[in-house]
């Protein structure tokens, strides 16, 4: 492409000069980025709160240039509807989770634009390459990229608690309805811990009944499992089925019921 534009560098620029104009446009890029994001998040709470006085206290006090920003309790922040989501850049079918990357986006209700997004990266080329040549030398500073350990699968439940925690730490706002896919994972950790859960109710107040999966008792109720991992201090959110994934999951199993079907009808 370079050379048919008739630009210099043309045969060098994929080896070594496209890697170092990247790392140097990629810090503007994100922070152009963040600033694109706080407007449509501005905007969404705008069109969530219902009371002026409020949003314009909010916007102060999320403004970083306002050395004493004033304070908003916080049963007064923004409550907002999000969906969330999450893509691989390698996922392949669908049952293989090795990606070495991912990124979750947070789109708001109102607007329909994305909020506030998190990108997963199990590897890190020059981290990689340092390694090869110094196997026995620490790496040196650098923007390092890697920030997730274990499966890919793990990415979209850590990023979804990532982003939620971050909403309200951050920006003072707090997601209200979430609606995301079925999967059970990302439900359960971005819950409050049973211990956390009953610290933040009243004395008295019983742990929430969830129906058995798989077993025996499939579709008894029992306590919910004890897998979340939201803090303390940031409100639980409630879930909303995404309709477009329970399609695409219900499409999915009536084909898989049709060619059982049509294998029976052959033998």
């Amino acid at each position: 492409m370079l050379g048919l534009l008739g630009l210099p560098n043309d045969t060098t620029m994929e080896g070594r000069s496209f890697h170092i104009i990247e790392e140097r446009i990629g810090r503007i890029i994100r922070e152009l980025t963040d600033e694109t994001l706080l407007e449509n998040l501005i905007e969404e709470a705008r069109l969530s709160m219902e009371n002026q006085s409020d949003f314009d206290t909010w916007k102060r006090s999320i403004d970083p240039t306002i050395a004493t920003a004033p304070f908003l309790p916080k049963e007064r922040y923004p409550r907002i509807n999000c969906c969330s989501d999450m893509a691989w850049q390698q996922k392949g079918s669908g049952h293989t989770h090795n990606s070495p990357s991912g990124h979750s986006l947070m789109f708001g209700h109102h607007t329909r634009k994305p909020l506030v997004y998190q990108v997963k990266s199990k590897l890190c080329n020059y981290c990689s390459a340092f390694k090869k040549r110094n196997p026995n030398v620490d790496v040196p500073p650098h923007d390092c990229c890697k920030n997730h350990d274990g499966s890919s699968n793990q990415m979209e439940p850590d990023s979804c608690l990532e982003l939620i925690v971050s909403l309200c730490d951050k920006f003072e706002c707090v997601v209200n309805l979430l609606c995301c896919d079925d999967d059970s994972s990302v439900r359960a950790h971005c819950r409050w811990s049973n211990e956390v859960f009953l610290a933040n109710n009243p004395p008295g107040t019983k742990l929430p009944l969830v129906k058995k999966k798989v077993g025996k008792n499939k579709g008894e109720l029992q306590e919910r499992p004890d897998k979340g991992k939201l803090p303390q201090q940031t409100p639980e959110p409630f879930f909303v089925a995404d309709p477009n994934h329970r399609r695409k999951q219900l499409t999915g199993e009536l084909i898989a019921w049709q060619k059982r079907k049509w294998i029976r009808s052959s033998q």
